[in-house]
């Protein structure tokens, strides 16, 4: 036990990784703290190690003493426009809180998430219902292959009355496929190609 003990020490005076979890403990739903390795078109790479305070570091040569996830432009925090969260992120920030989403044992690929109903496992807030017009939608990312990412006011919380609290609910984000955008042509706005 003393031996043991021994090699534990020289382990934390020569500066080795510390343990890490066996890749099947890591799993989703777990609560991890990440540092971003780099940021990419469509979101955030990222190294955790479930179990220890402060994520692990990149190094040259690579990760020691971790894993690699991916956080989905979708699963930021807040919906916004690429550049913004492009600008709010960059390589070596420490995230505190980001939720595993799945697990893919035999590729070691993670997906992870930052949304606030996630990190609290809480319902999101209310969306607008199918077919709803609304006004005051801001467009944060086009997706020509997908279609768009609105910001879309959120709800105002209700009271047990049913009277509205007044508080604002800030901003949900609304996914429009491809298949629901309409061109201009196709609302009316434009004149056809083929009228004259």
């Amino acid at each position: 036990a003393q031996a043991a003990g021994n090699k534990a020490a020289e382990g934390k005076q020569s500066g080795a990784a510390p343990a890490v979890v066996p890749v099947r403990a890591v799993k989703a739903g777990d609560k991890v703290s990440c540092s971003v390795v780099r940021v990419l078109e469509n979101g955030l790479v990222v190294c955790f190690a479930p179990g220890l305070k402060r994520p692990p570091k990149v190094f040259q040569g690579g990760l020691k003493g971790g894993y690699v996830g991916v956080i989905e432009h979708n699963h930021l925090a807040a919906p916004m426009k690429t550049e913004h969260w492009q600008a709010l992120y960059t390589a070596g920030d420490v995230i505190s809180n980001a939720r595993i989403l799945s697990a893919d044992y035999a590729a070691r690929a993670f997906s992870l998430s930052l949304r606030p109903h996630l990190l609290n496992l809480a319902a999101a807030a209310a969306l607008p219902q199918t077919g709803a017009v609304i006004e005051a939608a801001t467009v944060l990312r086009v997706d020509p292959k997908e279609g768009l990412l609105l910001g879309v006011p959120a709800a105002l919380d209700k009271l047990p009355s049913g009277k509205a609290s007044g508080k604002a609910g800030g901003m949900v984000g609304c996914f429009v496929p491809l298949a629901r955008v309409a061109t201009a042509q196709e609302r009316g706005t434009l004149p056809s190609s083929s009228s004259a």
